[in-house]
């Protein structure tokens, strides 16, 4: 087992991972990284149509060991009426 740190930058704002977890070895942390990619755009959808997810995993003293980026791009290619148009949920 080695500890593993995931830095988390979505658009612009970056979460510093300060207790790290415990996993296998580096394949998990790739898993555990890509699976979480879709559960943070989940997350921020309603709040955006455009959102950039980075994610960086490192050992404790720094070393990074991989990285993984997904991009949200969308847009309404027809007018929608106001009547159907939600506001964004405040997280």
């Amino acid at each position: 087992m080695a500890q593993y740190f995931f830095d988390i930058e979505i658009n612009t704002e970056l979460v510093v991972d300060d207790e790290g977890i415990d996993l296998e070895d580096h394949v998990a942390a790739r898993l555990s990284a890509l699976s979480s990619l879709g559960d943070i755009i989940a997350e921020h959808i309603q709040t955006s149509d455009d959102l950039r997810v980075d994610m960086r995993i490192r050992y404790a003293d720094g070393t990074p060991i991989f990285a993984a980026k997904l991009t949200l791009n969308s847009q309404w290619l027809t007018p929608v009426p106001p009547s159907q148009l939600r506001q964004p949920v405040p997280r």
